[in-house]
């Protein structure tokens, strides 16, 4: 048996307390006799004759309750629950030559160690050499099936794929135990970044790696900006709103979301006739939708068809009654529409890091399951040893009858 608090087994020395309470109360106290202690003389003797047993088993209970209490505290694992390859690693290959020339040299190290590397594939089958290549179609579709037949309790996994927006087709995948992820860009076919030309020198655009939407002034490894901005210098926005606080609250958001981002923003509380409109915020409904402008609709129902450069919210912008005004979401809620809007999470089909890390879980293993299992019990047994201390307690110190 392993603990994962092994510091904890140190509250096993609290078995001493009950032990020492017990000897306590034996101590033999100074005997005063009063006017009718002679009539019970002959009683107590016989009832306190001899060793009392349920004090000793009471006593016992209580040590027991003592160390029990410090065993489940240390989480104990049995032996017979870890296994052996706990040290292992399995690395798990998408069948694709981009990704193994990425990962040649890691793949072929691992190989030499002795480790597994498996193909993702329907059989799951185990690579021989990394020119053998089988050819797999759409291998996304048998990654889980993969990572249960491969599952070992305590193995690391190693996932090498692709980071393609494919993934976003089928569920999450869910791995036995830690995992690491290994995406292959392949530079001579790289995604192609969308970005707003803010002004002659910076780009806004969303970075592959992290996902958040920032300044570049570089291209990242394996993107090449697009030839043109999705959208360049100032953008013209019309607030229109019958309630003056509500127009404040978005002028604010909108200013916010300029502020961090340096978008420069144009606003105007009033329609100037034949003026194109980046972005219109109102709470009525427009009567011509420009295709090529952002609308945002408050306090209106959302049709069952309408465009989609059309957003409708139920709730007016109000602070009493949006929760993404209370919550401080409405700037971030403006910016991801605006980023779909312009289309800056299109990346050539590539998913950044934290998405793909978003699409796997991780998962407890059968052996920490198994363990969580014998803590269920170590606590069912806690709790009726504690029914039973309370138990003879109580009988014990239930007043005799002498009558």
């Amino acid at each position: 048996m392993e603990f994962l608090q092994p510091w904890m087994l140190w509250g096993a020395t609290g078995v001493i307390l009950p032990i020492a309470i017990h000897f306590w109360y034996q101590k033999k106290g100074e005997v005063i006799e009063w006017a009718a202690s002679r009539w019970l003389f002959d009683e107590t003797s016989l009832k306190h004759r001899g060793i009392r047993l349920h004090e000793i088993l009471l006593s016992l209970i209580r040590c027991l309750l003592v160390l029990l209490l410090a065993l489940i505290l240390s989480q104990p694992i049995l032996n017979n629950l870890k296994n052996s390859a706990a040290d292992r690693t399995v690395h798990i290959v998408e069948p694709d030559p981009a990704v193994v020339n990425n990962y040649r040299f890691e793949l072929e190290n691992a190989k030499k160690a002795g480790e597994k590397v498996i193909w993702i594939n329907k059989e799951a089958a185990e690579m021989k050499t990394t020119g053998d290549i089988p050819r797999v179609n759409n291998p996304v579709s048998f990654l889980q099936n993969t990572i249960n037949t491969v599952s070992e309790p305590g193995v690391k996994y190693k996932i090498y794929l692709n980071s393609s927006q494919k993934l976003l087709n089928y569920p999450k995948i869910y791995v036995p135990g830690v995992f690491s992820l290994h995406p292959a860009t392949d530079p001579a076919s790289g995604g192609t970044l969308p970005y707003l030309a803010i002004n002659s020198k910076e780009k806004l655009a969303i970075d592959p790696q992290t996902g958040i939407l920032h300044k570049i002034a570089a291209e990242p490894a394996g993107y090449r900006f697009a030839e043109a901005p999705v959208h360049s210098g100032k953008f013209d926005v019309l607030v229109r709103f019958q309630n003056s606080l509500e127009g404040e609250t978005v002028k604010a958001a909108i200013g916010a979301l300029g502020e961090v981002y340096q978008i420069p923003f144009n606003m105007d509380e009033k329609e100037t006739a034949g003026k194109k409109y980046d972005w219109v915020l109102s709470d009525q409904v427009p009567g011509v939708v420009n295709p090529q402008s952002l609308y945002v609709i408050s306090g209106q129902a959302s049709p069952v068809q309408h465009e989609r450069n059309v957003h409708y919210l139920p709730d007016s912008l109000r602070l009493s009654a949006s929760e993404l005004v209370q919550n401080g979401r409405l700037p971030e809620w403006l910016g991801e529409i605006m980023t779909t809007h312009y289309g800056l999470n299109e990346n050539g089909g590539l998913l950044s890091i934290r998405q793909l890390q978003g699409r796997f879980v991780e998962v407890k293993p059968a052996a920490e399951l198994a363990a969580d299992s014998l803590r269920r019990w170590l606590l069912l047994l806690l709790v009726l040893l504690t029914m039973l201390e309370r138990w003879l307690a109580l009988r014990k110190s239930t007043p005799a009858s002498y009558g």
